[in-house]
């Protein structure tokens, strides 16, 4: 008596393959045939027993979830796969998957966002898979000086202009300080946001509030002093004064070259000269 088994396609048994013990997934025909031996004749028709049904075998592959820091690389997607309930494990023998993940995230993505990871998998017909996508975040990043662009004024020279250092997010992103999620960046001269015009020496410091993407500048930057110089000027005096011997001496009259108008020198010309000095 031989027994064997016949794959089921469409409700029709597959007469063409008989299988001695099947191993995938699916559902056979159970058949025996009869040789027939000293006491009994051949059976000529195959007798069918039944139905045989081997199922798939269940497992879940899960996208882990993963986070990174703002602007930083991605992190490497990984997964975990997992047997069905009551399996001791995933997969049989020298089965394996096959699974490709990816994500909408970017490291520039807004950190107020949630992005999905999914993926693509393949194993074999034995199976039956689950695939639970995973969760993507961002989190702020603290701001550092190389996210910086800090100008500092060309001119250091008093001209009654104020000399403003200008701090923006470094160009180099390709991002405005809108889209980089910086937040509001103040510099103090001082102790006060207004720069300043006059000759003197300012300590310089930044701050940045907390921002969509970053979170505030944990500590204070200090920038090199701003050195404001005093404007060289000239005074001449002209015409020469002079005076006879027992005159009071003439009044001297100094005409001042590069003064920013309405600027006071506040010149006191004097000369050690008196009525009775010799000739």
């Amino acid at each position: 008596i031989t027994t064997y088994y016949c794959k089921v396609t469409n409700d029709t048994p597959d007469m063409t393959n008989k299988l001695i013990a099947p191993v995938n997934a699916g559902e056979y025909a159970v058949f025996v045939e009869n040789a027939g031996g000293t006491k009994y004749q051949a059976v000529e028709t195959p007798i069918k027993l039944g139905t045989l049904t081997i199922n798939k075998r269940q497992v879940t592959i899960t996208a882990d979830d993963k986070t990174s820091v703002y602007r930083d690389n991605l992190a490497k997607l990984t997964y975990t796969i997992t047997p069905g309930t009551g399996l001791d494990k995933a997969l049989v023998g020298t089965d394996k998957e096959t699974v490709t993940l990816t994500t909408n995230a970017t490291p520039t993505s807004a950190v107020s966002g949630t992005y999905e990871i999914t993926g693509t998998y393949s194993i074999s017909d034995n199976y039956d898979i689950t695939f639970r996508p995973g969760t993507y975040i961002l989190t702020k990043r603290v701001p550092v000086k190389e996210d910086l662009s800090i100008t500092m004024p060309s001119n250091l020279e008093y001209n009654k202009e104020a000399k403003t250092v200008t701090v923006v997010p470094n160009p180099a992103t390709g991002e405005t300080l809108e889209t980089k999620g910086l937040g509001n960046i103040k510099v103090y001269y001082g102790d006060t946001e207004v720069a300043p015009k006059d000759v003197g020496t300012y300590k310089i410091r930044v701050e940045i509030a907390e921002g969509e993407n970053y979170f505030a500048m944990t500590e204070v930057l200090n920038l090199p002093d701003l050195i404001i110089t005093p404007r060289p000027a000239t005074v001449t005096i002209t015409p020469a004064p002079t005076s006879k011997f027992g005159e009071e001496p003439v009044a001297i009259v100094g005409v001042p070259a590069n003064v920013i108008e309405g600027d006071d020198l506040g010149l006191s010309l004097t000369a050690n000269v008196t009525a009775e000095s010799p000739v």
